[in-house]
C-alpha cells in the first residue's frame, strides 16, 4: 500500500512539472541509465542557419559526365582518342578491298581534326563500322534515339545506311539512308526506333559499291532527355541531383581542372558554343572529356534543379600532386601566360552575368539564353598549396576585386584536413586573401568523422568562411552514411562558419571508375542512390532557418582505445629495402619480434608485390603501387617497432606499418608520400586510407640511396613516429564518448522545430528530449528516417533500397517526451509550434 502511494505521488509530481515546462535536467540524471537528454529552447536561436549548406560537388571522373550524366551513347564521337579508333570496329563485306582510316588533312574544324574516312573499292562490298559506346549502348524497345553525324562525299559517296544492332550483328532497329551527301561537310539527322531491349546494343554506319565518304561527330541519344531537350542529360540521374534540393553545385572539378601538362588543364572557353567545335582533351582520370557537357550546361543545370552555380577554375597550374615534390609540370608566369587564366575568369563572369553587349555576354545570348546566370561565387584552385598558388591566387583576386567587385572567391586550404600544408595556406589566407571563403577537402575514415563533429567548434567566429568542397567517409555502407550524418549535425551547429558543404564524388559507372565510394551508381539503364544519398537529402531537405541552442547530456560510455595489430612493411611506387626489424615490448622491455631477413624463416604474409631476401634485406625490386608485406602476429599493443630502410628508387618513400589487424586494417608511417611531398601517418578500414597526422613539410622528402632509422612508439592509443631520432608525429587516437549525435533548428517558413538524431550504436538508444519556450507545441510530429540491421548493409541495383527514407507519426509529443532512436540510424524530427 505504501509503495502504491509513492509512485502515485511520483507521478503527479512529473506530470506536473511537464505541463509547467520542466527541461532543465543535468548530467547526474543520466547515472543510473543510458538515456541521453536533449534540452531545447526554441526561444534561443543562434544564428541563422546557412541556407547553402548542402550542395553538390561534380566532377567528370567515374565517367560522371561522359558516359553518365551527358545522355551521348557514342563513345569517341570525333575520332580525338589517342587511340583515334577507340570504340570503333570496322567489318568489312565482299572483295576484303574496303577499307576505313583516321584522317587529319581537311578536317571538320580545327579544334576537332580528326574523322573517319570509309573507302569501298568494288560493286557489291560493303563496309561497316560500328560503336559500341561506353562498354555497350544500351536501347529500350520502342523509344526513339536522336542519330547526327557530320559527311562529306569524297568520291561516289552519295549515300550510307545507319541502324542499331544488337551484340550479335542482328538489326534491332529502323534502318535508314542517307541520301544526297555532296562534297562539303554537312551535318544530317534523323532517329531510330529501338525494337528490341539490351544492354549491349551499337551503332553501325556503313557504305556499299564503290564509293568514299568522310564521317565525324557521330551521334546517338536518346530522346526521353531531362525536360526532353535534344542532345542533352540523363533524365533519371538529373532527377536523382533535383530530389535532394540542393543549394549549390560546385563544378567542373576537383582534379579534372588542373590536368597533367598544359595541354590538359581545364579551359571553359572550350567547352561553350557548337558541339562541334568544343576540343576534346584528355582527363586527368584517365579518358577524353568530349565537353557535350560544358559551362553552358552546367550553368542550365544548376538552374533547372534550382540551385546556384559555383564554378572552379585553374589558376595557372597542372596539379601539384602530380608533379615532382609538390611541383606542378606546369605553372603560368606572373605577368606573362598566368594572364591568359586571369582574363578567363573576368570573362566567365561576363558570360554568366553580362548582356548582348557584351563580347561573352552575347556568346550566351546567342546559345538561347538571355537572361544572366547570376554568378555569385568562383574558386580559384583546387587542392593548391604553397607560395607559388598564393602568389597566384593573390594575382586573380587583385583583378577580380577591381573588375568583378561583386563575385566572392574561393581559395584552397588544400588537400588534407591538417598538418603544415594546411596550416600555412590558412595562415596565408587571414594574412594576405582574408576576403575568401576557403575550401577545405578530406576523406576519412567513419571514426574519424565521429571523433570530429566539434572540428568547427574550435574555429574563430570572427575569420574566414568555411566551404567544405569535398568530404567523404570512405565506404558506400551504413556505417559511413552515418558518420557523416554524425559530422553534418556538427557542420549544422557551425554553419556560421561552415557556410557550404558537398559530398564527393557524386557520380560512377559501376562498370568503369576510378574512385570509390561515390553517391550515386549507374549503368547503361538505370541507377541506384547509396546510404549516404539518403544521409545527404534528409540533411538538404530539412535545413532550418536558425540554429537553436540544444544541450545534449550524453551518458558515460566505456572506451579501450589501444592500438592493437601487427606490424606491416610496404613501398608504393618506389623500389624500397628494408632491415634489422625489431618489436619490443613496452612495458616489459621484452624483444618480441625480430626478423634480420638472413633467411626466410616464414613471419611474413607476402601480400602484393615483388619481395625478395637479397644479401641478408628484405627488398621491394618493383615499381608498383601499395606493395606490401605483414606479419603473421596481428595481436600485439603496447610495443616499439624499429626498422632500418632504404630508398632504392622511385617516386616516394616507405611505408612502415603498426596496429596492422590485417592487410587491409592497419595504420601506416607514409614517409616521402604523395609523390615525396609529405610525411603523413595514414588509418586505413578495409582498405580506405585516411590521414590521421601529417608532419612538418621539413620531414616530407625520402632521398634516395640514403640509411634511415624509423620508430615507431604505440602506448595504448597514443603513437610517436620518429626518422634518424627525429620526432616527425604524435597523435593520440582517440574513441567517440557518444552513441548519439543531434542538431536543433527553427524553420521560419513552417514554424517548426526540427530535432536530427544520429544513433550510430547497435541497439536502439532513449532520448529525452525536453522543449521550452514561449511557442506551444503540436501533440503530433512527423519523422523521416533510414535505419538498417548492421552497419555493413549497403543498396545496390538488385535492392536499391535497402537502405532508404522511411517516415513516420508520433502522436505523443509534449514539452517532454522520450524519442526512440532505431539502432544505425538518423532521424529528422519536425514538430510544428503553435
Amino acid at each position: 500500500m505504501k509503495h502504491k502511494f509513492i509512485t502515485i505521488f511520483i507521478t503527479i509530481i512529473f506530470t506536473s512539472s511537464s505541463a509547467s515546462g520542466y527541461t532543465s535536467v543535468s548530467a547526474k540524471d543520466t547515472e543510473t541509465n543510458d538515456a541521453y537528454i536533449l534540452n531545447v529552447n526554441t526561444d534561443e536561436k543562434l544564428f541563422n542557419e546557412s541556407d547553402m549548406l548542402t550542395g553538390l560537388f561534380f566532377e567528370d571522373i567515374n565517367h560522371g559526365a561522359d558516359g553518365g550524366l551527358y545522355a551521348e551513347l557514342i563513345e569517341n564521337r570525333s575520332f580525338e582518342f589517342k587511340n583515334p579508333l577507340d570504340s570503333w570496329q570496322i567489318e568489312q563485306q565482299g572483295s576484303n578491298n574496303s577499307s576505313a582510316k583516321v584522317c587529319k588533312d581537311n578536317p571538320l574544324n580545327s579544334n576537332n581534326p580528326s574523322y573517319i574516312e570509309l573507302i569501298s573499292t568494288t560493286d557489291g562490298d560493303n563496309l561497316k563500322i560500328s560503336n559500341d559506346g561506353y562498354k555497350g549502348i544500351t536501347v529500350k524497345d520502342g523509344d526513339k534515339y536522336d542519330f547526327s553525324f557530320w559527311a562529306r562525299n569524297v568520291e561516289n559517296g552519295k549515300s550510307l545506311t545507319v541502324q542499331i544492332e544488337d551484340e550479335n550483328g542482328n538489326i534491332i532497329s529502323e534502318s535508314k539512308k542517307i541520301n544526297k551527301i555532296n562534297n562539303k561537310w554537312t551535318k544530317f539527322e534523323g532517329h531510330l526506333r529501338a525494337k528490341k531491349s539490351t544492354s549491349n546494343a551499337k551503332f553501325t554506319v556503313s557504305i556499299r559499291d564503290e564509293s568514299k565518304i568522310d564521317l565525324d561527330m557521330v551521334s546517338l541519344f536518346p530522346q526521353d532527355t531531362w525536360k526532353n531537350k535534344k542532345y542533352g542529360l540523363r533524365k533519371d540521374l538529373v532527377q536523382r541531383l533535383k530530389d535532394l534540393k540542393p543549394k549549390f553545385l560546385r563544378f567542373p572539378g576537383g582534379c579534372v581542372i588542373e590536368g597533367n601538362k598544359k595541354e590538359e588543364m581545364y579551359n571553359w572557353k572550350n567547352t561553350i558554343g557548337n558541339v562541334e567545335e568544343r576540343k576534346e582533351i584528355p582527363n586527368i582520370w584517365g579518358y577524353n572529356q568530349s565537353f557535350g557537357l560544358g559551362f553552358f550546361e552546367y550553368f542550365q543545370l544548376c538552374e533547372d534543379i534550382n540551385t546556384i552555380p559555383v564554378p572552379v577554375l585553374n589558376c595557372g597550374m597542372t596539379c601539384q600532386a602530380r608533379g615532382v615534390n609538390g611541383v606542378p609540370n606546369y605553372m603560368g608566369d606572373i605577368g606573362g601566360d598566368l594572364n591568359s587564366f586571369i582574363q578567363n575568369a573576368v570573362d566567365l563572369v561576363e558570360y554568366a552575368n553580362g548582356d548582348e553587349t557584351t563580347t561573352w555576354g552575347k556568346k550566351r545570348v546567342e546559345a538561347g539564353h538571355r537572361k544572366p546566370f547570376n554568378l555569385k561565387y568562383l574558386a580559384i584552385g583546387n587542392e593548391q598549396w604553397g607560395n607559388e598558388y598564393h602568389k597566384r591566387f593573390e594575382e586573380f583576386q587583385k583583378v577580380l576585386n577591381k573588375k568583378c567587385p561583386g563575385i566572392t572567391l574561393i581559395s584552397s586550404a588544400g588537400p588534407s584536413s591538417s598538418g603544415s600544408l594546411f596550416d600555412d595556406n590558412w595562415n596565408w589566407i587571414k594574412a594576405k586573401v582574408p576576403n575568401t571563403v576557403v575550401d577545405e577537402h578530406y576523406y576519412m575514415d567513419p571514426d574519424w568523422f565521429l571523433n570530429n563533429t566539434n572540428r568547427y567548434d574550435k574555429y574563430d567566429r570572427n575569420n574566414q568562411k568555411v566551404f567544405l568542397g569535398e568530404y567523404a567517409s570512405q565506404s558506400n555502407t551504413l556505417r559511413s552514411a552515418l558518420a557523416e550524418g554524425a559530422y553534418l549535425t556538427g557542420l549544422e551547429r557551425n554553419s556560421d562558419i561552415v557556410k557550404m558543404a558537398s559530398y564527393a564524388p557524386l557520380f560512377a559507372k559501376s562498370d568503369d571508375y576510378q574512385w570509390s565510394p561515390n553517391m550515386i551508381w549507374f549503368n547503361g539503364s538505370t541507377n541506384y542512390a547509396t546510404p549516404n544519398y539518403y544521409v545527404q537529402k534528409l540533411f538538404s531537405t530539412n535545413l532550418g532557418t536558425q540554429i537553436l541552442k540544444g544541450d545534449l547530456i550524453k551518458p558515460t560510455i566505456p572506451k579501450n582505445n589501444d592500438i592493437k595489430g601487427g606490424i606491416l612493411l610496404g613501398g608504393w611506387s618506389t623500389q624500397v629495402q628494408y632491415d634489422n626489424v625489431k618489436v619490443t615490448n613496452n612495458n616489459t622491455g621484452e624483444e618480441i619480434f625480430s626478423d634480420n631477413f638472413d633467411i626466410d624463416n616464414g613471419k611474413w604474409n607476402k601480400v602484393s608485390g615483388n619481395w625478395s631476401l637479397k644479401d641478408g634485406k628484405l627488398e621491394l625490386d618493383q615499381i608498383a603501387d601499395n606493395c606490401k608485406v605483414i606479419t603473421n602476429s596481428n595481436n600485439w599493443s603496447n610495443y616499439t617497432f624499429e626498422v632500418d630502410a632504404k630508398k632504392l628508387g622511385g617516386k616516394e618513400g616507405f611505408l612502415v606499418g603498426f596496429g596492422a589487424e590485417d592487410s587491409s586494417n592497419y595504420y601506416w608511417y607514409n614517409l616521402g608520400g604523395w609523390n615525396n611531398t609529405k610525411t603523413a601517418v595514414e588509418k586505413i578500414v578495409n582498405g580506405s586510407k585516411s590521414t590521421v597526422s601529417e608532419a612538418d613539410a621539413k620531414y616530407a622528402t625520402i632521398n634516395t640511396g640514403e640509411n634511415y632509422k624509423i620508430k615507431v612508439v604505440i602506448n595504448g592509443n597514443k603513437v610517436s613516429c620518429y626518422v634518424n631520432g627525429q620526432l616527425t608525429n604524435e597523435f593520440t587516437q582517440e574513441g567517440r564518448g557518444t552513441d548519439v549525435y543531434t542538431s536543433t533548428s527553427y524553420d521560419s517558413s513552417s514554424n517548426d522545430l526540427i530535432v536530427k538524431v544520429v544513433n550510430v550504436a547497435d541497439k536502439d538508444k532513449k532520448i529525452k528530449i525536453n522543449i521550452s519556450g514561449s511557442q506551444n507545441i503540436s501533440s503530433k510530429a512527423s519523422v523521416e528516417y533510414i535505419t538498417g540491421e548492421n552497419t555493413s548493409a549497403t543498396n545496390s541495383f538488385e535492392n536499391p533500397e535497402n537502405i532508404s527514407i522511411k517516415t513516420k507519426k508520433l502522436s505523443y509529443i509534449s514539452n517532454n517526451f522520450d524519442y526512440n532512436a532505431d539502432k544505425n540510424s538518423v532521424s529528422v524530427i519536425r514538430i510544428k509550434l503553435k
